[in-house]
């Protein structure tokens, strides 16, 4: 299946050079940000994971140095029946407070 994971703001001018880490019940895969384009699918990381209905997927920023910026959890919750998930991640606090941001095929 496939994970998509996007950078959640749209103004941020700043490169921040950030890696993408993943980590399933199963494994940890780490994959480059093309860019912090949110909106933009051609600039979200994508990973081809396995993913069961109500696992916990961990989702993390690692700047260019591999310290942390931010991280989150969502539960896999409807990603089976649409063979993918989606979720937007960003250095900073969204409105709710998060980090994270469960989008398609997931769950806060």
């Amino acid at each position: 299946m496939e994970l998509q994971v996007g950078y959640g703001l749209v103004a941020d001018e700043v490169n921040h050079h950030y890696t993408v880490r993943v980590t399933t019940p199963r494994d940890t895969q780490r994959k480059l940000l093309p860019s912090q384009d949110g909106p933009n699918p051609s600039s979200w990381a994508r990973f081809d994971v396995l993913l069961n209905e109500g696992e916990l997927v961990e989702i993390a920023l690692e700047n260019q140095n591999g310290v942390l910026a931010s991280r989150g959890t969502c539960t896999v919750h409807g990603a089976v029946t649409l063979e993918y998930a989606r979720a937007f991640i960003a250095g900073v606090q969204f409105f709710n407070g998060q980090y994270l941001e469960c989008a398609d095929g997931l769950q806060q």
